[in-house]
Order: C-alpha cells, then structure tokens, then sequence
C-alpha cells in the first residue's frame, strides 16, 4: 500500500535517474510528462533528447528522504535551488555542446522548461546557483505562475589590453520566462558592483541562495553572505550597477573554509532568516 502524500516533505539534492521500472518502493506522483517539456535554446538536434524528460516526486515516510527522479536524464543531475512553487534542477548532457543545463519545475502548472544553463562567455566565480527573483513581493500568494526570474552572478571579459591582460567585470545574467522575447533564454545582462573587500571576496562561493522581502541573498555558509535589492535587479536600469553588501555571519571565520569539511544550513522564520 502506497503511503499517502505529505503536505510537508524533505527532499534530497541528488536527483534519481538510475531507476528501473521494477524497482519503485516509494509513492511516485508524475510531476511532468514529456508533452509537457518546453526547451527554449537548444537546436533541433538537442531537442527530441531533451523533450524525452519525465519528472517524478518519490515521496517517502519520515524520517526518509523523498527524492525526485527524472527518466531519461543522467546521474549528474541535483536540486539547484528551490522556492515556493518552483524547483529548479542542474544537470548535464555529456553528448551534447550545451552540456550543462536547468531544468524549471513549475508545481502551478506543472510545467517543466528545460533552458542552457548559462552564456558561454560568463565565468562562474562566486556560484553556481540561481536566485529566483519574484516581480510581486507576495508572501501569502504565489502569484501568476511566471512572474519570477532566475539570476546567476557571474564576471566576463569586456576587454583584452596589448599584452593580453584580460579584464573582467562583475554582471548578472537573467531569465525572466514572462517577457522572453528571443530563443535564446538569457536576455538580460546587468552589471553588478560588489564591495572591495578582498578578504570576503576572494573566498567567497555561495552555496545557497534565497529570497527575503524583496532582497536577493547567495550564502556562503561558512564565512558571509552579499546581498541586493531585487528591484534593481529587475529595473530597466542598464547604466547603473546593481549594489551588493556583505553581512559576514556569526562565529570565527574560517582561513581556507573551502578547503575544510564542515556542516552549516540556514532556516526560515516568520520575520527573519537564520
């Protein structure tokens, strides 16, 4: 007998794509069917391998884990971030030039968007996860199921000196599904302007990343966590920066936290984040 559905379930960050048929003991509840996949970047030849993609809930009874499982995908494939209606999963197709992509869950609509996971030319230095940014600061609703957008932080080269020095500036790249306009999913790219703190900056990778009345937080849970305001993050603005702060967190700073194993997690509650 299959057990019933949790109304609050924890999920593990690996994402199931070994599973045979046969070998189900959990609950399986279809969150996706292939007719219901969306690629937007990919050519034709990408697509038919893509839009073969099944997303499964296996829901277990505490204190397991509930797992999410995605059928025609490959083993390297994880939660990258997760917030209120959506799921957003990384994962990596070795036999194709795209290679690293996202997959967006949506539970409103049940809707699943496969997209490249970001432009070539952007160099990932302080994370690898996206921040989903809501146009509608609405902590009781949901809203529209795609007023959101996915922002990843990142540098770029702008320019090469004569002897082959290459500079690099800060941006934000964003995808926002509601007014996507092109195929190609990132459209906006911002410029972002972090504080000169090289003590924090150096070190800093973010392993989580969250969004609190109406600011945007990437977390590196073992030193500090830079912070913006999301309304410039989605302003028309294209001239002026978007500013981020640190906050460092409590406790002794680690002096090479990255070379080190440790266990920190943040938590919600109502009025603040901990």
């Amino acid at each position: 007998m299959s057990p019933p559905s949790p109304s609050l379930l924890l999920l593990h960050r690996h994402v199931r794509t070994d599973l045979p048929d046969d070998s189900i003991e959990h609950k399986v509840v279809p969150l996706s069917s292939s007719k219901g996949v969306q690629a937007i970047g990919f050519d034709e030849a990408v697509d038919p391998m893509v839009l073969g993609l099944v997303l499964e809930a296996h829901l277990a009874v505490a204190p397991d884990l509930s797992f999410l499982a995605l059928r025609g995908g490959i083993p390297f494939t994880s939660i990258n971030t997760v917030d209120k209606n959506l799921i957003v999963i990384s994962s990596t197709f070795t036999e194709s030039h795209y290679r690293e992509i996202f997959l967006v869950f949506n539970a409103i609509d049940s809707s699943l968007r496969v997209i490249p996971a970001v432009p070539r030319d952007l160099h990932l230095n302080r994370t690898s996860r996206l921040l989903a940014v809501r146009h509608h600061d609405d902590n009781d609703d949901i809203g529209a199921s795609s007023s959101y957008s996915l922002v990843i932080s990142g540098s770029v080269v702008t320019s090469i000196s004569d002897q082959g020095f290459a500079e690099w500036h800060d941006v934000l790249f964003i995808y926002s599904p509601a007014s996507l306009t092109t195929t190609w999913p990132w459209q906006a790219k911002k410029k972002a302007n972090f504080p000169k703190q090289p003590q924090l900056v150096d070190t800093f990778f973010a392993d989580e990343a969250f969004l609190f009345r109406g600011r945007g937080y990437w977390a590196d849970l073992l030193c500090s966590v830079m912070h913006c305001d999301c309304r410039d993050v989605l302003s028309d603005d294209s001239v002026h920066p978007v500013e981020f702060s640190f906050l460092n967190l409590p406790g002794p700073r680690l002096t090479n936290p990255h070379g080190r194993e440790a266990v920190a997690e943040l938590g919600c509650t109502d009025t603040s984040k901990m």
